[in-house]
């Protein structure tokens, strides 16, 4: 293994790496748009978040509830879990694929979607959409050719047989 011994958890398990942290948490971005206004408004009643509302995309909820589903596995990593949450975890990093390469699918269907209505393409072009695009291109190519990646989905952690 080329992994040190500070990579392991206590069950002995390869802890999720930052990028993959990286990947749940943009993952759920949209999700996260809706929560934090609501979050922030319990504080006072006039929020500064409201404009990240402007940005959630409603049709990418199917894809973040795909990683809510990792991130409960993550958090239901012990020996002692149901073992739904390990057949959800040791299918994690498929899941991850499935959830960023839809979420790339959808953006690129609504950018072709304008671009054919519109007939001025330069007026058409979404840049939001664009940076999306690459973004998930970018998380996608780590979620396929990370070895530690597919070593940390590999793994659940086992029961303790002694005593």
């Amino acid at each position: 293994m080329n992994y040190s011994p500070g990579d392991y958890d206590k069950y002995l398990c390869l802890k999720p790496s930052f990028a993959l942290y990286l990947t749940l948490v943009f993952g759920v971005k949209d999700f996260l748009l809706v929560i934090l206004p609501t979050l922030a408004s319990f504080k006072s009643k006039a929020t500064n978040l409201d404009y990240l509302a402007s940005l959630v995309q409603p049709e990418m909820f199917i894809t973040d509830m795909m990683v809510i589903a990792v991130w409960l596995a993550l958090f239901n990593r012990n020996p002692d879990s149901n073992l739904l949450w390990k057949k959800i975890w040791l299918q994690g990093r498929l899941m991850l694929i499935a959830a960023f390469g839809l979420h790339a699918l959808i953006l690129l269907f609504e950018q072709l979607y304008v671009l054919y209505t519109l007939a001025n393409w330069q007026r058409a072009i979404d840049i939001k959409m664009l940076y999306l695009l690459v973004v998930d291109a970018i998380f996608l190519a780590n979620l396929l050719t990370s070895e530690r990646i597919s070593d940390t989905f590999s793994e659940w952690p086992k029961k303790n047989e002694g005593t």
